[in-house]
């Protein structure tokens, strides 16, 4: 059996035992909350990508002429610049496939890129900074400014998983290295100016997103064209949909293996001198990493720039992107899972450089 298939048997084996805990037992294991948490996740999920994937082929046309330019100098595929500046759920795979001179770099780009890189830019980062306290401010930009400077190393590891020749992929990373670089220097010398950034793009993303959404919507509603060339809100709904019946299995999923593996983790966080709570926002972050920063606080120094570090790639893997790459390309669920979690443990071994001379609280 191949991991592809594996992952999806496992994934509808937990949610057939969230919904036998849900209706049955009464939340007796706690599974049945989770297959609870898989379907209210909808409507944020909705919120946050139909409108992108909507308007997906237009940002094409308006880009292509801006981006290929440039690629050509670069000699790079123009698929590339969408997923570091997307997010793969949030236009970024859409956007990736409309620039792709070849469909494997495509899907390179908005799968494995736009779910790390991307995915930080507009989600991780804003997210993390409006959910933790200004204390954390600093440990957290030294978790994300290491973090970014693995993406290159996870990025490279999901090209050779998915079949794309070694030089090739290099050659498409040169882009993502040097903002990676130019992420990480903003995160250390100018903090503050660099945070600002980050939240004045990703209200910028939201507001493009909720516009498409709405002209996606009256479109279907009046049967009136807003804007030409959108894909149909159907289309949207459709992936909306079937990352929702993923997570109705990957919460459980994830919750059953926090259980059965409590005592190995709790190893794992002596080895690596973080406490319990740090080590268990890495665990949660696997499939939401909202779930980790909402817990920030209650965790040491160093588990605060791990588990940050972590999260850049590593965040969503049995989650939200897990299920997104279902819907788009499964043959790439293994590249993925694969980029993601190599690129999250090289997060976690520089961030253990980094904070090595620093006593443990």
């Amino acid at each position: 059996m191949d991991i592809e298939r594996f992952v999806l048997y496992a994934i509808t084996a937990s949610m057939i035992l969230g919904a036998i805990d849900k209706v049955f037992l009464g939340n007796r294991l706690g599974l049945g909350e989770k297959f609870d948490e898989g379907f209210n996740k909808m409507g944020g999920l909705a919120a946050a990508m139909i409108g992108m994937i909507s308007l997906a082929p237009v940002l094409g046309n308006l880009l292509g002429p801006l981006i290929s330019p440039l690629s050509r100098v670069l000699g790079t595929d123009p698929a590339i610049f969408a997923g570091m500046f997307l997010a793969n759920d949030m236009g970024g795979y859409p956007l990736a496939m409309k620039l792709a001179n070849t469909e494997i770099i495509g899907a390179f780009s908005g799968l494995i890129i736009g779910a790390m890189m991307g995915a930080t830019i507009v989600f991780s980062i804003p997210v993390g900074l409006n959910m933790i306290s200004k204390e954390d401010r600093r440990p957290f930009a030294l978790g994300i400014m290491v973090g970014i400077i693995a993406i290159p190393f996870g990025s490279f590891a999901g090209g050779l998983f998915a079949g794309i020749p070694g030089i090739i992929v290099c050659k498409n990373l040169l882009p993502v290295m040097a903002i990676a670089v130019i992420i990480s220097l903003g995160l250390w010398k100018m903090p503050k100016l660099t945070t600002r950034a980050f939240i004045v793009f990703s209200k910028l993303i939201t507001a493009i997103a909720i516009f498409g959404a709405v002209a996606a919507g009256a479109e279907k509603i009046t049967g009136f064209i807003v804007i030409y060339g959108m894909t149909p809100i159907e289309e949207s709904f459709k992936i909306v949909g079937y990352i929702t019946i993923m997570l109705l299995g990957a919460f459980p999923m994830m919750h059953l293996v926090s259980f059965i593996l409590k005592k190995p983790l709790e190893a794992v966080g002596n080895m690596l001198k973080i406490n319990s709570t740090a080590v268990a926002g890495i665990i949660a972050a696997l499939a939401n990493n909202v779930n980790t920063f909402s817990i920030f606080h209650k965790m040491d120094y160093r588990g605060k720039v791990v588990s940050a570090a972590f999260c850049v790639s590593g965040a969503f893997v049995f989650g939200d992107h897990l299920g997104f790459t279902a819907a788009n390309d499964p043959m790439f669920i293994t590249p993925v899972i694969a980029g993601k979690l190599i690129g999250g443990i090289t997060g976690i071994f520089f961030a253990l450089q980094l904070t090595k001379a620093r006593p443990i609280s």
